[in-house]
């Protein structure tokens, strides 16, 4: 029991350090457990008792006991939960194992009382350490195995009692450990891989966005944005199937379950993935189809696309011109028979001029976008 396990202890650390344990070892760790729960409450049944002798200082020693005994008691819950995962038989108290602590540990306080120490605080230590001596010298066939079941033939009813709730137990042990079949495990599987796959398409789309608006330059960013599918910031792919994975993921740990639900549950999350895994393959379509775009279709060029102000400027010119029109059409009604030559190759020229205008306007900024499929 180390000072940092005494002041915080982590569950979640421990029982991952519990199953990096081989067997032997992890039945070992049970024993050690189980006489350090037996030297705590001698340490706190010695400390109450000396308490009018040392002036109640050995009360300090009982809380410390109660500390470690606590302690003790949610690291031999872990072990023996992982024991039982393990498939091997859990340790059967027997008096060696508070003889030894208990017999210690009262020696050492008397011993350490005649010398005028605290012998609480002295009987806990030894009784620790005599725990930690005696199970590590001792050999582990004769301390961690457990006695053989007698057979059915010459069992009683008392026997068969015990041992078909010793096995009831075992198997809802085990049930809380494996809740899910292979069944739901697989589809896991399935939908954990293809949400990965999800997240490296909307990763590949923005990479695409971005080589496309550098691609477009100045002149077409616009036209580029309205016309292919990259228009949004952020690709989004519904995901059909994550409502009934969690509910299965959420299921009694026990499996206790009505069947029909489990099954409807089950073909549910099985269709959604199906759909799921056929909108990626589209998508991913899609996005191989528009990086041949790219590559093929756009020039090279720098990013740099047209600010809000260069977008109301085209919009006064476009005003202007619309403007413009009917005065030109009201003059060339005016025109004198034979004035309307030469004022006619005049408004030729000038309509030239504004079409090219107009023709570049719409080519950056185009009044009716054409609608694209987005991915």
């Amino acid at each position: 029991m180390g000072v940092q396990d005494f002041i915080r202890f982590d569950l979640d650390e421990y029982r991952a350090k519990v199953r990096n344990y081989d067997d032997q070892e992890l039945q070992k760790k049970e024993v050690v457990l189980i006489r350090t729960a037996y030297s705590g409450t001698a340490g706190i049944v010695s400390g109450a008792v000396l308490a009018p002798s040392t002036g109640g200082a050995s009360m300090i020693g009982c809380v410390a006991a109660g500390r470690t005994i606590h302690l003790v008691e949610q690291k031999l819950e872990v072990v023996r939960a992982e024991l039982t995962r393990r498939g091997l038989p859990l340790h059967e108290k027997r008096t060696r194992d508070h003889a030894i602590p208990v017999t210690t540990g009262s020696i050492a306080g008397a011993m350490g009382l005649g010398m005028g120490m605290e012998g609480h605080m002295l009987g806990t230590a030894a009784a620790a350490g005599a725990n930690l001596v005696a199970v590590t010298t001792e050999k582990l066939d004769r301390v961690q195995t457990a006695p053989s079941r007698p057979s059915p033939q010459g069992a009683n009813s008392f026997q068969r009692l015990k041992r078909s709730l010793t096995e009831n137990v075992t198997s809802r042990s085990r049930s809380l450990l494996h809740p899910f079949s292979s069944e739901d495990t697989d589809l896991f599987h399935q939908y954990d891989d293809l949400v990965a796959h999800k997240k490296s398409l909307e990763e590949r789309y923005q990479k695409l966005r971005e080589a496309t608006l550098a691609a477009a330059g100045a002149k077409w960013y616009w036209y580029v944005v309205y016309h292919y599918p990259c228009e949004s910031e952020n690709l989004i792919i519904p995901t059909n199937p994550g409502l009934w994975i969690d509910s299965l993921r959420r299921k009694d740990s026990l499996g206790q379950w009505d069947k029909t639900i489990e099954r409807c549950t089950r073909r549910r999350a099985d269709e959604g993935l199906i759909r799921f895994r056929k909108d990626l393959d589209e998508t991913k379509k899609r996005l191989d189809e528009w990086d041949v775009m790219v590559v093929k279709c756009l020039p090279p060029g720098p990013i740099a696309a047209p600010d809000a102000r260069a977008e109301m400027l085209v919009v006064m010119n476009r005003g202007i011109t619309m403007c413009l029109l009917p005065l030109v059409c009201y003059w060339i009604l005016r025109l004198c028979w034979f004035r309307l030559v030469y004022r006619l190759l005049v408004i030729v020229l000038l309509a030239f001029g504004v079409r090219a205008r107009i023709l570049w306007d719409y080519e950056m900024y185009p009044f009716l976008p054409i609608p694209v499929t987005k991915i």
